[in-house]
């Protein structure tokens, strides 16, 4: 009884010092930013409690953004309701193309392997629907998950280092849930939509993406007073 207290004991006191000893390891900032930023202190001390912009102003600074040529985002409740796909098709497989020549040489998959023109090749003739047609309507979509838009319609990952698993090219942004997108055409492989969010546009997967039956319900769905 004494030597299972004593060997308790003994673990107790070895994990004690291991914690302390990661306790006292010096702390690593990035370039630029100090211990003091660590504290909430930092950043309210100098706030004045001013109101910069109140709500209306907001809603016009972004309105403005979503008309503002060169800002990348889009009107989505004001686009045109119908679209060419075969053109986007088209123009799917050009940018996935552009973006294949960007990564390829320099970039790995999951298995550590470096990417090869053979691969992207997949993920560029994925991205073209087969069932589009010259004139179709657009979806009207809303995230029923966390989920992320992708550059390539697939969840392979990009990574610039095999060893740095933290970092990879393919997603895009989050989409959170309730996330109003415009749905485009559907990948070869029927996984993925291509939509447009408020501010980018890529591959979602179709799981995580709920069609709304008309436009009303859509609105509905995200406007709410």
């Amino acid at each position: 009884m004494k030597r299972t207290i004593s060997m308790i004991l003994s673990a107790v006191t070895a994990l004690s010092l291991i914690t302390a000893a990661k306790a006292a390891a010096p702390v690593e900032y990035m370039p630029g930013v100090t211990k003091e930023m660590s504290a909430a202190d930092f950043w309210t001390e100098d706030c004045s409690g001013e109101i910069l912009a109140a709500p209306e102003e907001i809603a016009e600074i972004n309105a403005a953004a979503l008309v503002t040529s060169g800002s990348n985002m889009h009107d989505l409740a004001n686009r045109p309701d119908s679209f060419n796909g075969e053109t986007r098709n088209e123009s799917l497989k050009k940018g996935a193309a552009e973006d294949a020549a960007y990564y390829l040489g320099w970039t790995y998959g999951e298995t550590g392997e470096k990417y090869t023109q053979a691969d992207f090749d997949e993920f560029i003739a994925n991205c073209g629907d087969p069932t589009a047609t010259e004139n179709m309507s657009v979806r009207w979509g809303i995230a029923a998950n966390r989920t992320v838009l992708y550059t390539f319609p697939c969840d392979k990952p990009i990574y610039d280092d095999p060893k740095d698993l933290d970092f990879d090219y393919n997603p895009l942004v989050g989409i959170r849930v309730n996330e109003p997108v415009l749905v485009f055409t559907t990948s070869a492989d029927r996984k993925y939509y291509q939509v447009f969010t408020s501010c980018c546009s890529g591959w979602a997967p179709v799981e995580d993406i709920a069609l709304c039956r008309d436009k009303e319900e859509w609105l509905s769905a995200w406007q709410i007073p």
